[in-house]
């Protein structure tokens, strides 16, 4: 499995947080890792599962 990483950052999120479980829950097959907040936002580390 490799490991991707995305940012949830305003202005293009409104909310990064609700954005960050929105886009997981969309996407079941991605697995949360870690997060970590960033300015103006949260970094997400995630793999793909089958």
């Amino acid at each position: 499995m490799t490991e991707q990483q995305k940012d949830f950052t305003r202005p293009e999120c409104t909310n990064p947080v609700i954005d960050m479980w929105e886009f997981f829950a969309e996407n079941p097959h991605y697995k949360l890792i870690e997060h970590e907040p960033i300015k103006n936002g949260i970094r997400v580390s995630y793999v793909i599962i089958n």
